[in-house]
């Protein structure tokens, strides 16, 4: 299943240069996983964390991991139908898995590095010459999502009764999250490239826009002018400089609220 970005090149350490490693890729099952004899050794690994049910409603009440106790926040939870004992179990399955990792990759050596989701950055993506996601599909895609190289990134299902994983190694199966790392650790594993669309929007003034009627909806236009489309080599000229949105399978630009009409001016090259 999905394991890798690209899997042509791995990171080294300090200049930011690349060097040359061989991958499988090979789309049979991870059951008939193959030797690599040029296998990669990571230097420095990220781990990147779904954000849990219990991290998400502390982070809304304002409380850190400390404060799990608190009667104020567990009579929250009640009050809107959330069992506490359970949200608490799942996050606990999630330190465990991501710990077990974490403890695999430091027997060989790696820098490991444990994020969640909301401080993810692309800082700590050009750090790493390893990312895992830690996670479902939708983690898978926001740990690739500010990869701009050729880093390796895998896919760990952590909850496969709630998680699809069809990007994950694992998918749907049940297996330790140490066996999994260390499979990819001994070279036993196939690499898929996986191709995503690449938009990057600019804002610029567009004196064939349409004046709003409402004054409400002319400060909106204000913030938003027409936009065009860059490619990756303008991107990094631009001024100031944006970054690429990444898409799955399509991309759909719009107004905010449906019943607006959308003017746009389209070019492509």
């Amino acid at each position: 299943m999905g394991l890798i970005n690209d899997g042509t090149t791995a990171k080294k350490e300090g200049d930011g240069g690349v060097s040359k490693r061989d991958f499988s890729t090979d789309n049979s099952s991870n059951d008939h996983l193959k030797k690599d004899t040029t296998k990669f050794t990571p230097e420095r690994a990220l781990i990147v964390s779904k954000t849990t049910r219990l991290q998400y409603e502390m982070y809304r009440a304002k409380l850190d991991y400390s404060e799990i106790n608190n009667p104020a926040f567990q009579k929250r939870l009640k009050r809107i139908g959330a069992n506490f004992e359970q949200i608490k179990d799942k996050d606990k399955q999630q330190r465990d898995y991501i710990e077990a990792m974490k403890n695999e990759l430091e027997k060989d050596g790696v820098d490991v590095k444990i994020v969640t989701r909301r401080n993810y950055t692309k800082n700590l993506a050009v750090w790493s010459d390893l990312i895992i996601s830690a996670g479902g599909d939708g983690t898978f895609l926001t740990a690739a999502s500010k990869v701009r190289d050729l880093t390796p990134v895998i896919g760990m299902n952590t909850d496969p009764i709630g998680s699809e994983g069809h990007l994950c190694l694992t998918g749907k199966q049940r297996r330790s999250p140490s066996e999994v790392i260390r499979h990819f650790l001994d070279g036993e594993y196939e690499a898929t490239f996986r191709q995503r669309i690449r938009v990057t929007i600019i804002k610029a003034g567009f004196e064939g826009s349409p004046p709003p009627t409402f004054k409400r909806q002319r400060r909106r236009s204000e913030a938003s002018k027409a936009c065009y489309l860059f490619s990756d080599e303008e991107c990094e000229e631009a001024e100031p400089p944006v970054e690429p949105m990444l898409a799955l399978n399509e991309v759909f630009i719009g107004e905010s609220h449906a019943a607006r009409v959308s003017y746009y001016v389209s070019l492509l090259l």
